[in-house]
């Protein structure tokens, strides 16, 4: 052994048991320490990336906000023309409002809403909210045979269910006629 790799070892030896121990003790707890204050600085600043992620999202939602508000603004103008608008002009005004309500689906189109029907399809419960049943033939039953409102999505999530009235096959002749068409309960 070199004269280097013997010094360490000549030291250890001098030290008593208690005292290595006391020492490794303290380089432990040093460690420990240290990994503590790792632990509490990675802990803040997760928490400050949390409080500028959410901040980042808050400001994000305002912007989409204020450019639908901004977007929307002249569709209030064009309301507001409309109802200054003399009245014996129905047929203008008719044309108006069908001019407001082209160019208010067309803001709520560029924002993501799309409008979407259920009109003859199988009731699929997750895009309609069934609000009543028609009596209809076997072959047209659980088909939403009337739509009363269009349902809506924003980013292939449903917002709003159509509201439909949905096919019930006929019942037999013998059976009780009370509800052959009505409303479902609310």
């Amino acid at each position: 052994m070199c004269e280097v790799e013997r010094q360490p070892l000549e030291t250890k030896a001098k030290k008593g048991p208690v005292t290595l121990l006391t020492e490794r003790v303290a380089e432990l707890e040093a460690g420990v320490k240290s990994l503590k204050n790792d632990y509490l600085r990675a802990l803040a600043d997760f928490d400050n990336f949390r409080k500028r992620t959410e901040r980042d999202i808050e400001m994000k939602r305002q912007a989409g906000v204020e450019a639908l508000f901004a977007d929307l603004l002249p569709v209030l103008d064009n309301f507001e023309r409309a109802l200054g608008a003399p009245s014996d002009n129905i047929d203008g005004i008719k044309k108006g409002i069908e001019l407001i309500h082209k160019e208010l689906c067309a803001v709520l189109k560029r924002h993501g809403l799309n409008e979407f029907s259920c009109q003859g399809q199988v009731f699929d419960p997750k895009r309609a909210e069934a609000i009543g049943f028609v009596e209809c033939e076997e072959k047209d039953a659980n088909l939403v045979v009337e739509e009363l409102c269009k349902g809506y999505e924003f980013s292939g999530r449903v917002i709003r269910p159509a509201r439909v009235k949905v096919g019930r096959a006929k019942l037999e002749s013998g059976e009780d006629k009370a509800g052959k068409e009505g409303e479902i309960a609310q």
